[in-house]
């Protein structure tokens, strides 16, 4: 059985019951092991919202009876992030539908829309009732699809890089790593064979690429994670600091929910204030993650990020208080 099925099985054996089923049964009964019956009474709590308590002895779970109610599975059975990865998947797809591998994505396509179907999900419906946004998207250009091979053939690549933070064009020689699609935009982790380092590039700031028939050089894993995913945002580099911030009870609403760094730390002061610390290497991004809060966020460390953040409000604050329009 697989899960859905066993989540269907498990219902109807409850629904049928009036007094607590044994683990060590239900798991008979579904033909596993008792772990996975755990897994299964908890997946349908978390993600279903079914009403099973546990009790008895030996230790069973049964529904808990609520009067004039009936506990009913819902129709939606994925996850938010299934769907969110189904339709994400199916929005990709349709904006790929007037491309060379359309007739090679079609069934591809369809198999989502099957997948959809047996939840009684219509694909239209969906479509028209569920959004999804693209926020500051840049399009990555037909380098996209030639850095996709040199990544798959391993070979090294030669490209002008458009640097946004220095306005300076560079010629640049590359083994290419990975991709990273981040906030909407696409990056290409590579070592630059120039710099001897790891380096991220922006595919819609690449000019020129062409590949080259030179062997791409292998970058472990670990090695990448440690360069390019312990910092904060896209910036690469191992952290050198970490930033201290104190958002207000009011913002601590939205920011307490959300993960800003894999390794970040947090706590929640009596006074209802949210203190978040994560660990960056370079400022610009982090910078504006923390100037869109506006007044609802304090820098306490370090003083040269202090610094810069009060830098940029007082120039915002001198913008509109001029008198020139």
């Amino acid at each position: 059985m697989n899960r859905w099925d066993k989540i269907t099985h498990t219902h109807r054996i409850l629904s049928q019951r009036r007094t607590p089923i044994a683990t060590a049964d239900l798991a008979e009964k579904l033909e596993c092991d008792e772990r996975t019956v755990r897994r299964v009474i908890a997946d349908m709590r978390d993600s279903l919202g079914a009403p099973i308590e546990s009790g008895g002895e030996p230790v069973g779970y049964y529904y808990q009876e609520v009067v004039g109610e009936t506990f009913e599975l819902p129709g939606l059975w994925f996850s938010a992030g299934e769907l969110q990865a189904l339709l994400t998947l199916q929005h990709w797809l349709a904006k790929a539908s007037s491309g060379l591998l359309a007739e090679e994505l079609t069934p591809l396509k369809d198999r989502i829309g099957e997948l959809l179907g047996k939840q009684n999900l219509s694909d239209n419906e969906l479509q028209q009732r569920v959004r999804i946004l693209q926020i500051s998207h840049r399009t990555p250009g037909r380098h996209f699809g030639l850095m996709l091979e040199a990544l798959t053939q391993r070979q090294q690549m030669s490209f002008t890089y458009h640097a946004r933070s220095s306005d300076e064009h560079s010629m640049r020689k590359v083994s290419p790593q990975r991709l990273a699609h981040y906030r909407d935009n696409w990056y290409l982790d590579a070592y630059d064979h120039s710099r001897e380092a790891l380096r991220t590039f922006a595919l819609d700031r690449i000019r020129g690429s062409k590949k080259l028939d030179e062997v791409a050089i292998e970058v472990d894993s670990q090695t990448l994670s440690d360069q390019l995913g312990s910092s904060y945002g896209i910036y690469s580099g191992a952290p050198k600091h970490r930033a201290k911030l104190l958002f207000s009870a009011n913002a601590a609403k939205w920011v307490g929910d959300e993960q800003w760094h894999p390794k970040q730390t947090s706590r929640t002061r009596t006074s209802g204030e949210y203190e978040l610390v994560v660990p960056y290497s370079e400022t610009p991004e982090l910078l504006r993650d923390i100037l869109k809060f506006g007044p609802e966020v304090e820098v306490l460390e370090p003083a040269s990020l202090r610094s810069a953040v009060a830098t940029k409000l007082a120039e915002a604050a001198a913008v509109y208080s001029s008198n020139d329009h």
